[in-house]
């Protein structure tokens, strides 16, 4: 049901002519660094792609092949195309600061770019005729350029961050190596990372017969690893039956596994809007097609914004008088889904999932915001708590992070089930009033909810 939602989500955002989700077998990529040469492979200089100033800064991002599933002990043999983190291009081992990890970081680092290396030199013999391609290869047969590159300014700043993206450009040119159109060619590729031939099933997501997903690509998380997935296999351990490996004990189409984990990495992405962190909670939400409820449905649950603290009273009101206005009655049927993911090792952990209509969110929630109303001695006093309040107000140090990492879950299935409060909310409220000897009207009103 999830991976379906997130299917139906990229469809979605594919057939909006304004949204700019990346085609098939693309991604948009962050890009920190490009290391620009001339059309002989010669090293000119190291160019820092980021813009803004302080947490503001950014780095370009640019329109590259989807990054390639890899896992497990043999997973520096997959290389990117024309991109990757410093340790691939560069063989730059990442940070440790323990000498008996320095080997082992160097001897990686040497076999992923020795990866990197092999891959660069495979696409440009496949593209003779592409300069760019050669230029690229030609500047892995000169030593000097290894050594004038740990000679640049910006050097030190793009080892200083492990898993720093780093590719290409030719001097004079206005896109990196890796969004050549050429590439566009490579988009039928195996994810078979032991290069056998791609198995044909049906679906799980699209019931059709097709070339599945043997690894399903990574979804970096706040918080976790970057090679996270919500779906991953282990080979050999136990999970595989019938003489199914990995991906065919659970067949996605290549077709289906890219949509969705494409879906989902824009649902997660710095500049979506269908996301919310509690503690160590990302919050998913999204609509089978675009409704209000959509737009304002964050401000219920997660801190009001800086810039404007009192949007999330003005999206109470909305769905508070929305039963009495008919303010949602244009998109009440229409399916939401909510997705609650935290990290978990290597993995990724889904907290909760709700599938239902934005009709019986939005009924539920003005039930919850109903039940926590109380009177008011002074109008300046805050109207309406999102969740966020609610649960700083019973945490020691007002710090979400001291409270138990199921509560915000469990809260967040009780407003949107319409069930009934976990028990540790109210524990938790008795015992910061005792503690603090301070019956707050915000803590009052959670003891009446």
């Amino acid at each position: 049901m999830i991976l379906q939602a997130l299917y139906d989500y990229y469809r979605r955002k594919a057939a909006d002519p304004e949204s700019n989700i990346a085609p098939k077998g693309m991604e948009w990529k962050e890009i920190p660094f490009v290391i620009v040469l001339d059309k002989d492979g010669n090293f000119q200089y190291l160019k820092d792609t980021s813009e803004g100033m302080g947490k503001e800064k950014r780095a370009l991002r640019y329109l590259v092949l989807k990054s390639k599933g890899r896992c497990g002990s043999s997973s520096w043999q997959t290389a990117n195309c024309f991109w990757d983190h410093f340790g691939y291009v560069l063989a730059q081992p990442k940070n440790v600061k323990k000498e008996q990890e320095m080997e082992k970081a160097a001897a990686d680092a040497a076999r992923q770019n020795s990866s990197f290396v092999a891959e660069v030199k495979r696409i440009s013999q496949m593209f003779p005729e592409n300069k760019e391609f050669r230029a690229v290869s030609l500047f892995y047969e000169n030593p000097d350029n290894m050594i004038r590159i740990k000679n640049d300014e910006l050097w030190g700043d793009l080892t200083g961050k492990d898993g720093t993206n780093v590719s290409f450009e030719i001097a004079g040119s206005d896109n990196i190596v890796a969004e050549h159109n050429d590439l566009s060619l490579l988009l039928s590729r195996d994810n078979n990372p032991d290069g056998e031939a791609v198995k044909s099933a049906v679906c799980l997501i699209t019931g059709e017969k097709a070339p599945i997903a043997v690894l399903h690509t990574a979804t970096s998380l706040p918080g976790g690893k970057s090679g996270g997935k919500i779906v991953g296999f282990q080979r050999g351990a136990g999970y595989d039956s019938y003489y199914k490996e990995q991906g065919a004990n659970a067949p996605v189409s290549l077709d289906a596994e890219d949509a969705y984990t494409t879906a989902l990495n824009v649902l997660l992405g710095k500049d979506s809007k269908n996301k919310y962190r509690l503690s160590d909670t990302t919050v998913l939400f999204w609509a089978q097609k675009h409704v209000d409820f959509e737009d304002y449905f964050p401000y219920f649950f997660s801190a009001p914004p800086k810039d404007d603290p009192d949007r999330a009273i003005e999206a109470v009101r909305n769905v508070m008088g929305s039963a009495y206005s008919g303010a949602l009655a244009d998109g009440e049927s229409t399916p939401f889904y909510i997705l609650g993911l935290a990290p978990n090792a290597a993995r990724i952990s889904i907290r909760f999932w709700h599938a239902g209509t934005v009709g019986e969110f939005a009924s539920n929630i003005r039930q919850h915001f109903e039940d926590l109303q109380i009177v008011r001695t002074r109008s300046e006093e805050q109207e309406f708590f999102p969740l966020f309040n609610l649960l700083t107000q019973i945490s020691f140090d007002y710090k979400l992070d001291n409270l138990p990492p199921n509560l915000m879950g469990d809260m967040m299935q009780s407003i949107i089930g319409n069930h009934p409060y976990p028990a540790t909310l109210q524990i938790h409220c008795l015992n910061r009033i005792n503690a603090d000897r301070s019956i707050s009207r915000i803590r009052a009103a959670i003891l009446k909810a």
